[in-house]
């Protein structure tokens, strides 16, 4: 291997303009996509030659890596790789590829996204059939400072022709406070899924984040049996507005789940707008958000030829299109509606039976008197030894917060200003902590923190989502009450069960 020559490429105008792609409004997972569009792409126009090469069907693989300590963020494809010229386009600024009629359009979104992600980065390629690999560095604050007209290349001579491949990596994720943990680093790898779902399903695209293969489920569709015939609910749609087509199709959930529902808006097989739980729903289709079609009616909409926002995260509605759209879909949808409200009672729990109650009671009443631990442990409190309270709760509630970082699931109440409640899941305490700490850093604020490894947990709830979400519905509302009685300490016992009844009372699934 031998360094060549080092090429350089204009980057006029301003140099300098870099720094501002920092306060674009990406949200992370549509700036990561900008680099999964372009591996699409690459992948697309040249998937004739690369099978050719490999002498069989390729597979193109996108593997993402993450590293929240060293703020860093790698993106690594087997496409094609890229030319000098191919790779100096993809330094410039506006300069779209000779083809615009794929994913890479606009000649904008690796320097958008790397620069909204970081301060630093780094773009590394090598063409299949060439033994010359590119790489360029880009680091903003040195634009700034230096002002150049152009960015130097490096090139590398001696690589194996038979690879092929493109490297993005971007540095001083920290610095640009671009830190994804808990849920949010889920959801970066359940959107990147559903913004790629069509690629995913065809089996010719994989995409790892930190070595975990993403993958997409389609929901399930209502069906009717019709004699022999077995009916799905599902129509494939074709209409025009202003001369521009949209097609896809609309369809039915087997079972009505508000997360799931809603219109999902896709260009050239990748998904703009929508993907659970955002699915487009106007008014004038779903409804309220309790209706049953905003529960039950779902469809993929294909808007290929129509203009998408810079950022590709939105339709580029213009004039009356919008409105004639939705007058359009609405007859679409029409009989959808309908069968969606007919469709209501099948979503409707059955009340559990006096005899399977029974036997309930009757099992739980066993299990209570063989219990000699919980005899002995009811002993010592009723002859009047019981524990001193906590004073520090609320301070150790705040350290163990902390410790958590960002991995805390903010909850509101009814969308209601306060009170606020912040809760933290810990899987390492000792199972001698208690179940649950409650703390009060405010007067409007709750903290609470769950020790997932606390005997009753492991015995009583298990791996049993369902259980565990009933036991997370009783430390809330256990939670509420205690701040009632905090406020208000001439409160009875009795009047504090029966606010907790009426807390209970409210609590339903939100399918």
């Amino acid at each position: 291997m031998t360094d060549i020559a080092s090429p350089t490429v204009d980057i006029r105008p301003d140099s300098d303009i870099y720094g501002t792609y920092r306060r674009l409004s990406y949200r992370p997972w549509f700036a990561i996509a900008e680099f999964v569009d372009n591996a699409t792409q690459n992948f697309a126009a040249h998937r004739a030659a690369i099978d050719e090469a490999a002498g069989q069907p390729t597979v193109l693989c996108v593997d993402l890596f993450y590293d929240r300590d060293a703020g860093t963020l790698d993106v690594v494809d087997n496409a094609m790789g890229m030319n000098l010229d191919e790779f100096s386009r993809a330094l410039q600024l506006a300069k779209p590829p000779a083809d615009t009629s794929g994913r890479s359009e606009f000649g904008m979104g690796l320097k958008t996204a790397a620069c909204w992600l970081g301060p630093r980065w780094r773009v590394i390629s090598k063409r299949l059939g060439e033994t010359v690999e590119y790489s360029a560095v880009v680091d903003v604050a040195q634009l700034k400072a230096d002002k150049p007209t152009s960015l130097a290349i490096r090139t590398v001579d001696g690589r194996d022709p038979a690879q092929h491949y493109t490297r993005v990596q971007v540095e001083g994720l920290l610095e640009y406070d671009r830190v994804f943990v808990g849920r949010t680093l889920g959801k970066i790898k359940r959107e990147i899924a559903s913004i790629y779902r069509r690629d995913l399903l065809d089996g010719r695209v994989v995409i790892t984040f930190n070595g975990e293969r993403l993958e997409w489920v389609e929901p399930e569709l209502l069906t009717e049996q019709v004699g022999d015939e077995t009916i799905e609910w599902r129509r494939e749609i074709d209409i025009t507005i202003g001369g521009k087509p949209v097609g896809g199709w609309i369809g039915l959930l087997a079972r009505g789940k508000a997360a799931d529902a809603g219109f999902h808006l896709f260009r050239r097989d990748r998904l703009i707008q929508g993907g659970p739980p955002n699915g487009w729903k106007p008014w004038e289709i779903f409804g309220s958000p309790n209706s049953f079609q905003a529960q039950r009616l779902v469809g993929e909409l294909d808007f290929d030829a129509w203009r998408v926002s810079h950022t590709k995260d939105a339709i580029d509605w213009s004039g009356a299109d919008e409105h004639e759209l939705l007058e359009a879909l609405k007859d679409v949808c029409s009989d959808y509606i309908s069968k969606a409200r007919e469709s209501r009672r099948s979503d409707v729990r059955p009340a559990l039976s006096r005899a399977a109650a029974e036997s309930v009671v009757e099992q739980t009443r066993e299990e209570l008197e063989d219990n000699d631990e919980l005899g002995a442990e009811i002993t010592i409190v009723e002859a009047g030894i019981v524990p001193a309270a906590d004073e520090a709760e609320s301070e150790l509630v705040s350290d163990l917060l902390d410790g958590l970082g960002g991995d805390l699931i903010p909850i509101t109440f009814g969308n209601t200003n306060f009170p606020t409640m912040s809760l933290g899941l810990v899987d390492d305490s000792h199972p001698s902590e208690p179940l649950v700490h409650v703390g009060f850093p405010a007067g409007d604020k709750l903290a609470l923190v769950l020790n997932l490894r606390h005997p009753f947990v492991a015995e009583l709830v298990g791996n049993d989502e369902g259980a565990l979400k009933v036991l997370v519905y009783m430390l809330y509302v256990d939670a509420l009450v205690e701040r009632v009685s905090r406020k208000d300490a001439l409160l009875t016992p009795a009047q504090l069960r029966k606010i907790k009844d009426g807390f209970l009372r409210t609590l339903k699934p939100l399918d």
